[in-house]
């Protein structure tokens, strides 16, 4: 028995010396031999909290204040509202909290990642939406300038964020199923940064033609940032599974995709002191007929061999109108990241920012986006 005893203890002291002097990585490497190694396709164009909710209103709101206290404040955006007190919603917050704070949503949408997104669109300066999973939220996505994280809110520039945030080519975490490292290309590092900070991960969206600008920030718990896998993946151990969605589901997730982008570049419209557009219902059964054109056939452009271009499109539909303008993208996460892409191609762009287009109408199939602008 003391020599088993013995055994163990040297085999213990031999893999923490081989740790200490080659490193975390290859101890890994010699215990499982390679990474799994995933390639995100690139887009075209920890504290412990106990959540119970007493049914007495007056308790609840107390319950939900002491917890706030414990709540890392990396965990959560906060709103910042003209005379009134500052309000928060955090990762892990329950459904009832949710509700307290905000209220009800304007609007419950499905997602491909097994999430419902609460959206609140009723406020320009304040729109969110947050993503709910099983009861608690798991993740948020804001572009209006009245919510911020750690101080960083969307319309800061460059000189305002850049110090506040570290830069890293590579962000490795642990998670209850392995160990994952996402690797960021340089245009990555420049337009949609990642951090990790217990188990939330922090992105930022930056606007690089207007002086990298905060354009929006999503903040997510590492599951759905392994099941949105935005960058390049490497990893020991075991992926979570993504859902499956039918058929039906899937229309339900493009009809939300649609309406969330249309909220989101009127957002961006007012900050450029531009008019919102209107919604253009016949214009989006054209871009929706692209989208499932490009899906169905297997390419990526403006043209379609069987359709034609725009114009074709548009009077084969009988869309009366003065001037026209289109946007495509293919294989981004959702609605808001495909939005960030357009936003940062300046021929995309100019069609978000035209005075002109008083009109737009958005088609989503899968991961297939168009936008049709018009003005009638």
């Amino acid at each position: 028995m003391r020599g088993w005893k013995w055994l163990l203890i040297g085999m213990l002291l031999a893999s923490g010396l081989h740790i200490y002097i080659f490193g975390w990585n290859s101890w890994t490497d010699a215990i499982q031999n390679k990474w799994i190694e995933l390639r995100s396709d690139e887009p075209t164009s920890l504290v412990e909290i106990d959540r119970y909710m007493p049914d007495d209103s007056s308790q609840a709101n107390d319950t939900m204040q002491a917890r706030h206290s414990f709540v890392e404040e990396d965990q959560q955006l906060f709103l910042e509202e003209d005379g009134e007190e500052s309000k928060s919603v955090y990762l892990g917050m329950k459904e009832q909290e949710i509700l307290n704070t905000l209220g009800e949503p304007q609007r419950e949408e499905p997602s491909a990642y097994g999430y419902t997104w609460w959206v609140y669109n009723d406020d320009w300066e304040t729109y969110i939406q947050v993503g709910v999973k099983n009861g608690e939220l798991v993740t948020l996505y804001t572009n209006a300038p009245k919510w911020s994280w750690n101080e960083l809110s969307p319309g800061l520039n460059s000189e305002q964020w850049e110090e506040a945030w570290e830069q890293r080519e590579s962000v490795s975490f642990n998670h209850k199923l392995g160990y994952y490292t996402f690797d960021l290309t340089s245009t990555d590092i420049e337009e949609r940064p990642l951090s990790i900070v217990g188990d939330t991960a922090i992105q930022l969206y930056i606007d690089i033609h207007n002086n990298q600008q905060i354009s929006a920030i999503r903040l997510m718990d590492t599951e759905t940032l392994l099941l949105h896998r935005p960058y390049a993946l490497k990893y020991i151990g075991q992926l979570p599974e993504a859902p499956s969605p039918s058929e039906q589901e899937w229309k339900d997730i493009e009809q939300a995709s649609e309406r969330q982008i249309f909220d989101i570049i009127n957002i961006t419209r007012v900050w450029y002191d531009l008019d919102p557009f209107e919604w253009h219902g016949e214009a989006a059964e054209v871009a929706r007929g692209h989208s499932s054109d490009m899906g169905v056939n297997d390419y990526f452009d403006h043209v379609s061999p069987t359709f034609g271009d725009l114009g074709d499109r548009l009077q084969r539909a009988n869309v009366a109108y003065s001037s026209a303008g289109e946007n495509i993208a293919w294989n981004y996460v959702d609605g808001p990241d495909a939005h960030q892409g357009w936003l940062n191609s300046l021929g995309h762009r100019k069609n978000v920012m035209e005075e002109q287009f008083t009109h737009l109408g958005v088609g989503v199939i899968e991961k297939h986006f168009t936008q049709n602008f018009l003005r009638p």
